[in-house]
């Protein structure tokens, strides 16, 4: 999943995406997120196992107005 995970990287940054990746071990969900937002990230997206078998990465707008309600929503990688 790591290197998949890398390919896609790579691809946004192509597309002129800025892109952070976090990979410290044992840190929660909410953590990361609260990292992106942090960081000034417009958006955070999660690579988890379950979404990527399934072809799907999670997205959370950060920078909305309803983005403390906001849980994320599931969406294929292509469309990123």
């Amino acid at each position: 999943m790591l290197l998949c995970a890398d390919v896609n990287i790579f691809r946004l940054r192509e597309k002129g995406r800025a892109v952070e990746v976090q990979l410290i071990p044992g840190k929660k969900i909410p953590w990361c997120f609260n990292y992106a937002d942090r960081i000034g990230a417009n958006r955070a997206v999660l690579i988890a196992p379950d979404e990527w078998s399934k072809g799907l990465v999670r997205v959370k707008e950060l920078r909305t107005a309803h983005a403390e309600e906001d849980k994320g929503r599931d969406i294929p990688l292509e469309e990123l």
